[in-house]
């Protein structure tokens, strides 16, 4: 009689974080690839997968149930075909052992809510609007599966890890605050989802990575003395802003 094979814990965590950091490797290579248009959903898509198996990794190293169960019973949900569903990334940010900060999650359920937004029909061009917030999940994943799993998956080291962001002008970039090209139904989600947060969470570099940009230096004689004809500064804008305008000094002046 053949032996029963059994499957160790730890083999199925470890799988499970493999696959979540090649889930995140993937969504910013995608991201990075300048032959794909489709860069903000496929993403998205890729990114909560990442998340959603890293998070399965934790509650199995920490042996906590996270199969999902029939509503108002003790039984687990199954498929058609009898595998267990288990949590998706909603249901792991719900638990009460989630091991994420408030505003990771706040993140998170951002990019949730735009996949719910995106998922069923076609969307316009987002990426500009979106990318500072894909760039601080990518980083929060990286940080997170650090502190969970140990320095051996870190992704600082993968070349293709950094979400490029590209040098826009002054006018490119106030005409991009003004997101006139960005669809209505996610432009209303967009301002209700932020308009919910704290300044302070707005303004957390977990939630939105601030977009560094090119401005021309309106001094000509500090252009001429330092040689260079763009000066870099940060671009932050508040919510519902829309006529931010980087500074030279590298802080942004936004109208009260």
């Amino acid at each position: 009689m053949a032996k029963k094979r059994t499957r160790r814990l730890k083999s199925v965590a470890t799988e499970l974080v493999k696959k979540a950091r090649e889930a995140m490797l993937t969504s910013v290579q995608v991201f990075n690839n300048p032959q794909i248009e489709f860069k903000s959903e496929l993403f998205i898509v890729t990114n909560i997968i990442a998340w959603t198996y890293l998070l399965h990794a934790h509650y199995r190293k920490k042996k906590i149930e996270y199969r999902r169960r029939k509503q108002g019973g003790t039984r687990f949900q199954r498929t058609r075909h009898g595998a267990f569903y288990y949590w998706g990334l909603e249901e792991c940010l719900d638990s009460a052992d989630c091991p994420l900060d408030d505003i990771v999650k706040k993140s998170l359920r951002f990019l949730i809510g735009i996949r719910h937004e995106i998922e069923h029909q076609m969307t316009r061009r987002i990426d500009d609007q979106l990318s500072a917030k894909f760039q601080a999940s990518a980083l929060n994943f990286n940080d997170t599966i650090k502190k969970l799993f140990g320095k051996r998956f870190a992704l600082d080291s993968e070349q293709a890890f950094s979400i490029q962001f590209a040098g826009i002008s002054e006018d490119a970039a106030k005409e991009l605050m003004a997101q006139a090209d960005l669809p209505q139904h996610i432009q209303t989600y967009i301002v209700q989802f932020e308009n919910g947060l704290t300044q302070a969470e707005y303004d957390d570099p977990r939630f939105l990575l601030p977009r560094c940009v090119c401005t021309e230096d309106i001094e000509r004689e500090d252009r001429s003395r330092q040689g260079r004809g763009v000066r870099r500064g940060w671009f932050r804008h508040r919510r519902g802003d829309q006529q931010g305008v980087p500074q030279g000094n590298g802080e942004s002046k936004v109208p009260p």
